[in-house]
């Protein structure tokens, strides 16, 4: 319905956009409605464009949307109808959501280092799940050259040969 609504009134000049949005009221009874000078808006009428400004007053005082006037009248994309930006977003949250989204996403990273975190995201790669974790349960593959404390000496029988007290 907002397609429809929107497509129609681009269509419109600002005088027609005017005239139906103030159901042919007199320019005195618009700007004493709407809080304007007359003068202005007989002004901006004569040359057919509005100001932002005065569209949205005009629209508010006849309880019409002024972002859908404003889109009507081409001053923003129908986009805004729609799409809400990321810091509105963000502060329409409740802290419980961000907290939960932040918690989420912190889980997707796992353990990787904040430096290397950052220059995947400066190369464009995903940051989340790394791509060797297909999420497959493998067997436990234990390779003990891989972890130091396997490969270093047997403290406790070093401290027999030298005839030291064994470890507490």
């Amino acid at each position: 319905m907002e397609h429809s609504i929107t497509l129609k009134a681009m269509r419109e000049t600002h005088q027609n956009w005017f005239t139906r949005v103030t159901r042919g009221d007199s320019n005195r009874h618009v700007s004493d409605l709407a809080g304007i000078s007359a003068a202005t808006l007989g002004r901006q009428l004569r040359d057919n464009t509005l100001s932002a400004d005065l569209i949205i007053k005009i629209a508010t005082a006849y309880d019409e949307s002024p972002v859908i006037a404003l889109v009507d009248l081409g001053f923003i994309s129908a986009r805004w109808l729609h799409d809400v930006g990321t810091t509105t977003a963000l502060s329409k949250a409740t802290d419980e959501e961000l907290t939960d989204e932040l918690l989420r996403r912190l889980r997707l990273i796992g353990n990787e280092p904040v430096d290397e975190l950052a220059a995947r995201r400066e190369a464009g790669a995903h940051v989340g799940t790394p791509d060797y974790d297909d999420g497959t349960v493998r067997e436990f593959d234990y390779d003990p050259s891989e972890y130091a404390a396997d490969s270093s000496p047997n403290e406790q029988k070093e401290r027999e040969k030298r005839g030291e007290d064994p470890i507490d």
